[in-house]
C-alpha cells in the first residue's frame, strides 16, 4: 500500500540532519570539534574507496598513502622554509588546489602498475604503497618533518583566516576548529555527490 508519508520522511530525516550537523559547532567543544573533523576526512578517503571497490570491483588499501601525498604537499606548498623545512610559501588556497592535483599525479604514476593487476595482487600492490610512503615520509624530514610532522600553514579562503583568531558568530567565539567544520562539511558533501553523478550513467554489471 502506497504511504504517502514516506515521500516526505526522507527530505525531512535529511534536513534534521543537516540543521544538526551546522549547529554543532555552536555546542560542542574543540575535542568532538576535532574528532569530527578526522572522521570527516576519513570519510572523503573511505569515499574514493567505495568508488573504486563498488564501481569497477578493484581492491585498494593505499588510500591512505594518496591523503598523504595531499596534506604533506599542501604542508609543503604553502609552508615556511624554517627550521630547516622546505615551504614555498604559496597562498594557501592555491596550495590545497595543488595538492589535490599532486595527489592525483602519485596515482596516475601508479597508474602503469595498478592498470595491469587486479583483485588480491592489486591490494598488495597498494599496500605495499603504504610501507613505502611511510618510510619515505619519515625519513624525507626537510620536506615532511620526520617522526614528529610539521605545523599546518592556516588555510585562508574569501578572506577568512581558519586559524585560532577569535571569529564572533551568534554571541559564540569560533576558532580554527569551529571554522574548519564547515569547510569539512562542504568537502564531504561534494565528495558524496561525485560518486553518484560518476556512476549515474554506468551500465549496471552482469
Amino acid at each position: 500500500m502506497f504511504d504517502p508519508t514516506k515521500r516526505i520522511r526522507r527530505p525531512a530525516l535529511w534536513t534534521a540532519g543537516a540543521v544538526l550537523l551546522l549547529a554543532l559547532p555552536f555546542y560542542l567543544d574543540r575535542f568532538w570539534l576535532q574528532a569530527g573533523l578526522f572522521a570527516m576526512a576519513a570519510a572523503i578517503g573511505a569515499i574514493g574507496l567505495n568508488l573504486l571497490t563498488g564501481a569497477t570491483g578493484q581492491l585498494s588499501m593505499g588510500h591512505a598513502f594518496f591523503l598523504a601525498v595531499g596534506a604533506y604537499g599542501y604542508c609543503v606548498l604553502a609552508g615556511d622554509s624554517a627550521g630547516g623545512l622546505t615551504g614555498l610559501n604559496l597562498p594557501s588556497w592555491l596550495a590545497a588546489v595543488l595538492a589535490v592535483a599532486l595527489a592525483g599525479v602519485a596515482g596516475g604514476l601508479f597508474s602503469p602498475i595498478s592498470g595491469r593487476l587486479q583483485g588480491a595482487y592489486l591490494g598488495i600492490a597498494t599496500l605495499a604503497l603504504i610501507f613505502i610512503g611511510q618510510h619515505v615520509l619519515f625519513n624525507a624530514h626537510d620536506l615532511t618533518g620526520g617522526f614528529n610532522g610539521r605545523d599546518v600553514p592556516p588555510l585562508s579562503l574569501f578572506g577568512i583566516t581558519f586559524d585560532e583568531s577569535e571569529l564572533m558568530v551568534a554571541a559564540v567565539p569560533f576558532g580554527s576548529a569551529e571554522k574548519l567544520w564547515y569547510v569539512a562539511l562542504l568537502a564531504l558533501a561534494g565528495c558524496a555527490r561525485s560518486p553518484v553523478a560518476c556512476c549515474a550513467g554506468a551500465p549496471d554489471g552482469p
